[in-house]
């Protein structure tokens, strides 16, 4: 077979922009331990491995976080889940190795991960895949500074679409179930998935049986038991501090814009807007190809999680990272109007330096946590205003916008 020189001049440009991506993931990576080395007193991957040693030891996981709402915030798979990294430390006689290697094991998942959504998201060339490592690094630095689970989990969700739209159910059954048991929060989207799959029901709920059951085959049944029931009163009171002002959600940002809510209002709004995701995620999944549909269902956990929950961090927003990728590629391509490309750069600098930024136009006595949530509130009329039907309706729920959807009898079967 034949190579042109034009072939062999785009093999070579594909292939400096994998290594460019590459380089990018790997020297955020290298930025995020550095910095966590340098003070490592403000790790929270710690509470991890405490309580991963307080498992083995058939200590009490919640003994701090189940009266302060502040400590070890998981549900007790995350401490089985991070054993090997806290037996890591005690082999090695490092204290750090267990963090170290749980952030490196986080990030390479995440870049594979991401990787492998921005091509099943239409953005499949080498210039995208680089787009998408800025900005994903850009949001997920200080998540890696810090060790926050975040990353994993939206790893492992990213990877369970990427099985479902693939037919692969049962991996992506379990894909979401560890993801749970990594963070709670993955629960939106397996939620989503239960709502919108028939094939991937009973494959969840078999999955969620087996999650509940690991505490009681890897420890003594009364233990685990304890653990759950401690669990269960920690976060109720991890839940009641969502009202405070530190929260980088939607209800803390109108609290500092003036605009205060109670308790049962804003528990009413999220009701309103879970129905609105729900219906949401099934008209995705009605109208547009398998692919398209996961990749409206990450987006719509993500805009969700960010919006309401109710202990939302700034550097929980690190799940905007391929969101943010996929807006940038797709805008950079899709269209002449300079306001649209610099936009999304915008935003994700900005959620990025939310903190940062934010805290020279906060006012004395208000945390800087309203500059994110804006951001996602921006981000998503940016996307919907791309979806919008500009030439007919049939544009509508696709993702990128130029992108034509198929008739989806594929996913209705489901």
């Amino acid at each position: 077979m034949k190579y042109t020189n034009s072939s062999l001049g785009n093999a070579s440009a594909a292939g400096s922009f994998i290594w460019v991506t590459i380089a990018i993931y790997a020297f955020t990576l290298a930025i995020g331990i550095a910095a966590y080395l340098s003070n490592t007193a403000r790790s929270v991957s710690s509470n991890y491995e405490l309580a991963a040693s307080h498992w083995l030891q058939s200590e009490s996981l919640y003994s701090e976080s189940k009266i302060t709402g502040h400590g070890f915030l998981y549900l007790p798979q995350a401490a089985i889940f991070h054993i090997p990294f806290a037996l890591l430390s005690e082999w090695t006689g490092v204290k750090e190795a267990g963090d170290v290697a749980f952030r490196i094991a986080s990030w390479v998942v995440l870049a594979v991960c991401c990787f492998r959504f921005t091509r099943f998201a239409g953005q499949d060339d080498g210039f995208s895949q680089v787009l998408m490592a800025l900005a994903v690094s850009a949001v997920g630095v200080s998540c890696i500074r810090i060790g926050q689970s975040t990353v994993m989990m939206t790893a492992l969700m990213l990877l369970s679409l990427d099985m479902w739209r693939l037919g692969r159910y049962n991996w992506s059954a379990v894909c979401i179930a560890v993801a749970i048991g990594v963070k709670p929060l993955g629960i939106v989207l397996a939620l989503l998935l239960f709502a919108v799959s028939r094939t991937m029901r009973v494959r969840l709920i078999l999955c969620a049986i087996g999650l509940a059951a690991l505490p009681f085959v890897s420890q003594r049944p009364l233990y685990a038991w304890n653990q759950y029931r401690d669990c269960f009163a920690m976060m109720g009171i991890a839940a009641e501090s969502g009202n405070q002002s530190y929260w980088a959600q939607l209800f803390c940002m109108l609290r500092i814009f003036g605009v205060p809510l109670s308790g049962p209002v804003q528990n009413v709004i999220r009701m309103i807007a879970a129905l609105g995701t729900l219906v949401l995620a099934f008209m995705a999944v009605a109208r547009v190809e398998q692919a398209r549909a996961a990749c409206w269902l990450f987006h719509l956990s993500v805009f969700f999680l960010m919006l309401f929950n109710p202990r939302t961090e700034n550097t929980t927003y690190s799940m905007m990272g391929p969101v943010y990728g996929l807006l940038i590629a797709n805008n950079m391509a899709s269209t002449k109007r300079v306001f649209l490309k610099v936009l999304p750069w915008v935003l994700m600098i900005c959620t990025a330096g939310s903190y940062e930024i934010g805290k020279f136009f906060t006012r004395a006595g208000d945390f800087p946590v309203w500059l994110a949530p804006l951001c996602c509130c921006v981000t998503i009329g940016l996307v919907v205003y791309n979806n919008l039907p500009k030439k007919s309706t049939a544009q509508i729920l696709t993702y990128p916008a130029n992108q034509k959807i198929c008739s989806g009898r594929s996913i209705r079967k489901q």
